[in-house]
């Protein structure tokens, strides 16, 4: 009887460890998804510009139904659709500014020629949080949490 205790103990021990490192996986899975929608994104983006020599006003949060004004700005021509985050479909997760918005005292303003994707990563990398770099980029993060950027 103690024996076949043990042995459910060893095996419960091993469920969790493993368990553990499944949800890390997934995490980090989330957050590479992340990454590779934000690099899309950012291309489409840059396509747009080419084309219109100006990028999509701000759209902040990703919430709203149609992304804070992004599908009407990228969709069909430069991307198919708008990427909501893998972890919650309502996309609160990722944002996007052009860098001449001042609507919050901390955002600077004066540069419309750039732009920033974010995102909230579940797990960054020292190489994530250096892409915050300018103090608009400081200012998502302080405001909001955000810990990654790709952009202009």
């Amino acid at each position: 009887m103690i024996e076949l205790l043990v042995v459910v103990s060893i095996i419960g021990l091993l469920a969790s460890v493993a368990l553990v490192s499944l949800n890390t996986a997934r995490a980090k899975a989330r957050d590479a998804k992340r990454r590779a929608d934000l690099k899309q994104l950012v291309t489409a983006t840059e396509l747009r510009f080419d084309q219109m020599n100006n990028y999509p006003g701000t759209a902040g949060w990703f919430s709203n139904p149609n992304h804070g004004g992004l599908d009407a700005a990228l969709t069909p021509t430069y991307l198919a659709r708008v990427p909501d985050d893998p972890m919650n479909a309502n996309g609160y997760i990722f944002m996007y500014w052009r860098k001449d918005y001042v609507g919050y005292s901390c955002l600077t303003g004066g540069r419309p020629l750039s732009f920033g994707y974010y995102a909230k990563l579940e797990n960054p990398t020292s190489a994530d949080l250096a892409t915050i770099s300018d103090d608009f980029d400081i200012c998502v993060r302080n405001t909001w949490g955000m810990n990654y950027k790709i952009g202009s």
